[in-house]
C-alpha cells in the first residue's frame, strides 16, 4: 500500500503528513529534527514509503537519511500559497501533490555523488563571488574620490601609494577594505586548489577539459553542478537549464554559447549521456 507523506522540515522540528491513495489523512507526527528520530518514525510508517519535501537549508541532509527507507523522495520549489499558514497544513499539501502526481518543478537531489568535488566547488564559487565583491568595493571607494583605479590597487606591494591619493579621512578605509581583500585572495588560492585536488579523482572532469573551451576549473564547476546529464531528457534540456545556474552560466555553458563549442563534445564527455540525445543537440554553427 502507498504511502505519501509530505514533510515540512525546520531547525528544530519535521512535521510529517501521511495520506493514503484516495487522498484520505492517515496521520500527523511531528518529530525531532534528528536523523535517528526520523528515521525511526519514517520506519514506523507501513507500506511504501514517497515522501515530498519543500527545497530548503535541510533538504539535502534529510534526503540523505531518508533516501534508504523511503521508495522515493521528490523535492520541489518552495509553494506560493495564501491564506492560513502552518506547519501541518504545508505537509498535507505537498503529501497531495505527490499523491496527484502535480509537483510541477522538482528539484534535482544526488547528496552521495561527488560529495567531496561538490563541497569544493561551493567554497570556490562562494571564495570567488566574495573576492570580486571585495575588489569592487575599494575600486568604488576610490572613483568616488575621482582616483581612476588600476589593477594595482589589488597587489598588496604596490597600493602603498594609491592610498595616500585618497583624503586622510579615506585612508583607513581603503586600508581596512585592502586588507579583507588580501585575506580573500589567499582563501580563493586555497578554494582554487582543493577544487582542483578534488577534480582530480573524478576521472570525467579530465574528459571534459579535453573539449575546447573549458579548462580543469570549468570541468570541474560543470560536474559539480550538474552531477550527471542523464537526468536531463535530451541535451536541449540540458542546455535551456544553464541560465538557471549562475554558476553554471558565470563560468562555463554560457562562455561555451558564445565561443560555439559543439554541444555534442560536451555530452561525449559524459559517459551516461545517450547518442539519442546527441543526435537531438542543437549544432553549433561554423
Amino acid at each position: 500500500m502507498q504511502r505519501f507523506i509530505g514533510l515540512d522540515a525546520h531547525g528544530q522540528s519535521c512535521t510529517l503528513c501521511v495520506m493514503g491513495p484516495s487522498g484520505r489523512r492517515l496521520a500527523h507526527y511531528v518529530v525531532e529534527t534528528n536523523g535517528k528520530a526520523l528515521v525511526e518514525q519514517m520506519r514506523s510508517i507501513a507500506g511504501e514509503r514517497h515522501v515530498c519535501m519543500e527545497e530548503g537549508t535541510h533538504c539535502e541532509w534529510l534526503h540523505e537519511v531518508l533516501q534508504p527507507h523511503t521508495k522515493r523522495i521528490v523535492v520541489t520549489q518552495p509553494l506560493k500559497r495564501k491564506g492560513a499558514k502552518s506547519d501541518a497544513i504545508d505537509g498535507w499539501q505537498l503529501a497531495d501533490l505527490l499523491r496527484r502526481d502535480a509537483v510541477e518543478h522538482s528539484v534535482f537531489k544526488s547528496p552521495q555523488s561527488f560529495t567531496a568535488l561538490r563541497q569544493a566547488a561551493r567554497g570556490y564559487v562562494a571564495m570567488q563571488s566574495d573576492m570580486v565583491r571585495a575588489k569592487c568595493r575599494l575600486h568604488a571607494l576610490y572613483r568616488s574620490r575621482a582616483v581612476t583605479p588600476t589593477a594595482e590597487i589589488d597587489d598588496e606591494a604596490e597600493r602603498g601609494a594609491w592610498v595616500k591619493k585618497l583624503p586622510v579621512s579615506h585612508q583607513p578605509l581603503a586600508e581596512l577594505l585592502s586588507e579583507q581583500l588580501d585575506g580573500l585572495i589567499q582563501a580563493h588560492q586555497v578554494a582554487e586548489a582543493w577544487l582542483l585536488e578534488e577534480a582530480k579523482r573524478v576521472p570525467v572532469t579530465r574528459r571534459l577539459a579535453t573539449v575546447p573551451g573549458i579548462g580543469p576549473i570549468r570541468a570541474a564547476l560543470l560536474v559539480a553542478i550538474v552531477v550527471t546529464p542523464a537526468r536531463f531528457r535530451t541535451t536541449r534540456q540540458f542546455w535551456s537549464q544553464a541560465p538557471r545556474q549562475a554558476p553554471i552560466r558565470k563560468v562555463a555553458l554560457d562562455h561555451l554559447r558564445h565561443q560555439r563549442v559543439d554541444v555534442e563534445l560536451v555530452s561525449h564527455a559524459f559517459p551516461c549521456i545517450t547518442l539519442r540525445s546527441c543526435a537531438q543537440a542543437p549544432k553549433a554553427q561554423n
